[in-house]
């Protein structure tokens, strides 16, 4: 199977389970203060920047983005903005540093962060959100990012051996 239908389908695959099977399974179904948003799709997004190049991973992350916005958001931008930078900058950073599980797991974690706080930003820039910093910190942020990285920890090896290393769609540009 080719590695780009493999892997815009897995893409499909997850933005399908993130908004119809995963939600049940969130803390705030249960009564829970703690707020969880599953972004498994776009941590994909993450880890295809980090080892295809930074290129291939704004693309994708734009496209994804404006999905979400249209999906979820009631403005359209936000989310595009958010994930193309993050996902360029994820895999810019591999430019500098040699890839092991430690230095993506960093990476995931402070890409996984930007994003949501580019978005809280520019909610909160524009009045569509009250919430302040400190709640969005404890009850939103830590969830979401510790759930989305142990889910991108756990996908890694096997991302790598789907969509590969060596192939000539732009590592490391």
């Amino acid at each position: 199977m080719n590695a780009r239908a493999a892997l815009l389908g897995l893409l499909f695959l997850l933005v399908l389970v993130e908004s119809t099977w995963l939600p049940p399974f969130s803390p705030q179904h249960f009564g829970s203060p703690f707020l969880m948003a599953f972004r498994f799709s776009f941590v994909v997004v993450l880890l295809v920047a980090m080892i295809r190049g930074r290129r291939v991973g704004f693309w994708l992350g734009l496209a994804l983005g404006f999905l979400h916005d249209v999906l979820y958001s009631g403005v359209i931008g936000v989310y595009a903005f958010g994930m193309g930078l993050t996902a360029y900058l994820a895999g810019y950073a591999f430019l500098f540093f040699h890839r092991n599980l430690l230095v993506v797991g960093v990476v995931l974690l402070g890409a996984l962060v930007a994003c949501e706080l580019i978005v809280f930003g520019f909610y909160r820039l524009f009045l569509w959100t009250a919430a302040p910093l400190q709640t969005f910190w404890l009850y939103y942020l830590i969830p979401t990012v510790a759930v989305n990285a142990l889910f991108g920890l756990l996908v890694y090896r096997p991302l790598l051996g789907l969509i590969g290393r060596d192939t000539d769609d732009g590592a490391g540009t």
